[in-house]
């Protein structure tokens, strides 16, 4: 959901599961402790986003890896 670009807040987020609002704020904070997830305070709520720029240089870095252990390997 909020990979869209669209933010939101957790009261929007909790419509569309079956999850508790504590339970989704808990997995927010996961995923804004890595860095995943962005958040912005806008008045009394807390707007989340996902953090783009993050999450591909964490996925280049990931690439970049694999790619320097096939190399060390020979393959």
């Amino acid at each position: 959901m909020l990979g869209k670009g669209k933010p939101m807040n957790v009261s929007v987020i909790t419509t569309q599961f079956r999850v508790s609002r504590p339970a989704i704020s808990h997995h927010l904070k996961v995923l804004k402790d890595a860095g995943i997830v962005g958040s912005e305070k806008i008045g009394q709520e807390v707007s989340y986003h996902s953090d783009r720029v993050r999450i591909v240089t964490g996925l280049c870095r990931i690439a970049d890896s694999i790619e320097h252990c096939f190399s060390a390997n020979g393959h």
